[in-house]
């Protein structure tokens, strides 16, 4: 006995020392706290860009550059509220916009400088310099690392030759920058404060500060924003500018603009950590552009600090530095409007490999909320001709439709596939998300019917919805010969009773073989698209977020695993 203890107590000694060398489970950590948010770019790109601190929370800016680990790097600073960066060609101010339209201007920005030819080693050595003149503005130019000081603004060569003679300056150059060059100006007076041109190596950085403590925030194309912009031109041509934002408060600014601030905390904490993952999971998206994301609904809705509430901060705050993982690697973490009853798997809409945490799942929750929705389903008449027109207009060719039918369904219910017949028998199908784009529907939860003569309608539809057993196998051919388990237990023959099944979209029908395209003849050429959803439905639902948070008491947690099935938030 007194063997048997010690080598119980020996093993379990051993099993403690294992537990205690085996190491904790790998936490995601992000690449980066600093996200950049494309604010103009290509066609929103201009002449000339704004920015103003936002009163009380702002006392000047600061410029320099952002390096390659997205740190600024300060240089200088100007104690002036309303600064504009511009191209560094002739501009003209109007009560504090510009453009290189002289007329009725009240202030010019000239593009011409005398260039001193000293080189300075540091920012305030050549500020000392450039201050020493009294008679005409003088100020810093940072040129690919080195420092110089340029004299006054003009609008040609001349100009400036003139006034360097007057000035009595001989070791100089008549300079008028590169088409990377990018001019920071106080807006309404349109003195210059810097310059910068590093190529396409850096570009002109400018942060807001403030000198009583509160956080800055600076006003920007009408909307108001936490952290520092870059300015650019790596084009050569217009002013880009992107917002370089601590991930949190990227966050604080996208969750009042996807879903209302007064909906339950727990639902806006499941949306921050949707947010702040879905980020992090598209960090390429406009990587050949410069930046991360964009501010619309190609990546997220992102307008800053103007709508948010202490409601929407404390969600983002309550739970900063969660993500959403699957297998320990970051999920790509969609999301959209409202379901009507069911999500769907990714690859049943955007095609692509099935993703575990992507499959669609009926939704019981949503439902509760339909009420605050508004239009909750929806309904479209479609004539033939629409629909000819609409699938020529979509590049496709046909002649006159004469049939039109829902030939495949996903296991939540979905369109996977729509098929249209014209008038010479050729058939046109359409798979996944196109079923919804091409005929501009809400969602691609939907049937078709056919409008009879009668004012009735005629579902068009393969098997009129397929019936799904198990894990989606569909039955089809004789039902005579399939079998069913009872409640009890017993095996019996279907044989030739009715019989009755809960289909992928939740609705309760006789089951019958699959039928054929050929039973499926309208009688008349207008079709009814009755559906349920608003969104590519893949991933998250808001609208059942607010519902189990609301009417289920639901944590953000239970909320998250059951939209992203086996997932983990960390």
């Amino acid at each position: 006995m007194r063997k048997l203890l010690k080598r119980i107590a020996a093993l379990a000694l051993c099993a403690v020392i294992i537990a205690a060398a085996a190491p904790a489970g790998a936490k995601y950590t992000p690449p980066t706290t600093t996200v950049r948010i494309g604010m103009d770019y290509d066609s929103t790109a201009s002449k000339a860009l704004y920015l103003q601190s936002v009163k009380g929370c702002g006392d000047g800016f600061r410029f320099g550059y952002y390096n390659e680990n997205r740190e600024f790097v300060s240089v200088g600073s100007a104690a002036t509220t309303d600064v504009a960066v511009l191209r560094d060609v002739n501009m003209y101010g109007k009560s504090g916009t510009y453009s290189t339209s002289s007329s009725g201007s009240d202030t010019t920005v000239g593009y011409v400088h005398i260039l001193l030819s000293k080189e300075y080693s540091s920012y305030s050595s050549a500020k000392a310099a450039a201050d020493s003149y009294k008679s005409v503005e003088a100020f810093v130019r940072l040129d690919h690392g080195k420092y110089y000081v340029c004299v006054g603004d003009y609008t040609s060569e001349s100009a400036a030759k003139s006034a360097a003679s007057s000035l009595g300056i001989t070791s100089y150059t008549a300079d008028s920058g590169t088409v990377y060059t990018a001019v920071l100006v106080d807006r309404y007076t349109g003195r210059i404060l810097f310059e910068f041109d590093w190529g396409t190596t850096y570009y002109l950085g400018v942060v807001p500060y403030t000198n009583n403590g509160v956080k800055p925030q600076t006003w920007h194309t009408g909307y108001r924003y936490y952290g520092g912009f870059q300015f650019s031109r790596p084009t050569g041509g217009d002013v880009y500018c992107i917002n370089y934002v601590n991930i949190e408060d990227y966050v604080k600014g996208v969750l009042p603009y996807e879903v209302s601030t007064s909906w339950p905390k727990e639902s806006l904490k499941a949306q921050a950590v949707c947010a702040r993952t879905y980020i992090m999971s598209h960090l390429s998206n406009h990587r050949s552009s410069g930046f991360d994301l964009c501010t619309g609904q190609h990546c997220q809705v992102y307008r800053g600090t103007g709508n948010a509430t202490s409601n929407s901060d404390a969600a983002v705050d309550e739970t900063a530095g969660k993500y959403l993982t699957y297998n320990g690697k970051l999920c790509e973490t969609y999301f959209f409007s409202h379901d009507g009853g069911a999500t769907a798997n990714v690859e049943d809409v955007w095609g692509g490999d099935p993703r575990d945490y992507l499959k669609g799942v009926i939704d019981p929750y949503e439902a509760a909320a339909a009420g605050n929705i508004g239009s909750y389903g929806y309904s479209v008449t479609f004539t033939a001709s629409d629909l000819k027109t609409r699938l020529q207009d979509a590049g496709y060719s046909c002649s006159d439709i004469v049939n039109f039918y829902v030939s495949e369904f996903t296991s939540t219910g979905y369109v996977r596939k729509l098929t249209f017949v014209d008038s010479n028998g050729r058939t046109v199908t359409v798979e996944r998300s196109k079923c919804r784009s091409i005929l501009g529907l809400r969602s691609q939860y939907f049937k078709v019917y056919n409008k009879l003569s009668s004012g009735g309608l005629k579902e068009m539809s393969l098997g009129g919805g397929s019936v799904y057993v198990n894990s989606g196998g569909t039955i089809d051919g004789k039902l005579s010969d399939s079998y069913a388990v009872g409640g009890s237990g017993s095996v019996s023959l279907l044989g030739t009773d009715t019989v009755y099944a809960v289909t992928g979209s939740g609705a309760v029908e006789e089951v019958t073989a699959s039928a054929s395209s050929s039973a499926l003849k309208p009688s008349t050429n207008t079709y009814v698209v009755t559906g349920n959803g608003w969104g590519h439905g893949v991933g998250l639902s808001q609208w059942g977020a607010y519902a189990m948070a609301k009417y289920y008491d639901k944590s953000y947690v239970e909320i998250l695993k059951f939209y992203y099935q086996g997932t983990t938030v960390e």
